[in-house]
């Protein structure tokens, strides 16, 4: 062991930083260097954490939305993949007046027809 004897029992040293004597003797770091070792492995959670919201968010996006298309007369379905920041205000917006998405676009969609009309114009 490395360290100094105080009342016939062996200190032990550091292993990273080999200065400061170790929390307990079946540690190999002192309070300092566990600490340290302790924030950076929460900052590397972090940064997983967000890398895996970011793929989740992703994915998420993509499977709610697919190819522009018209399907019958009644359905369209809208592809947010080149707009994800309009599909997260929808979300947003749909989760602060409790509906769901598709209402909220729906609603959105009502709302900006009416402005339209009280404007003086005609949409049809």
């Amino acid at each position: 062991m490395n360290g100094e004897k105080t009342d016939g029992k062996e200190t032990r040293l550091c292993s990273v930083c080999g200065e400061k004597p170790t929390i307990s003797s079946n540690s190999p770091y002192c309070g300092s260097c566990m600490a340290r070792k302790g924030n950076e492995k929460r900052r590397q959670n972090v940064l997983i954490a967000a890398e895996k919201n970011d793929a989740e968010e992703t994915k998420e996006a993509k499977s709610l939305s697919v190819k522009t298309q018209l399907c019958g007369n009644n359905e369209v379905v809208i592809d947010f993949t080149d707009h994800p920041s309009v599909l997260q205000q929808v979300k947003e917006l749909a989760a602060d007046q409790i509906r769901p998405v598709e209402l909220q676009i729906i609603y959105l969609l009502k709302i900006c027809f009416e402005g339209f009309n009280q404007g003086g114009e005609n949409v049809k």
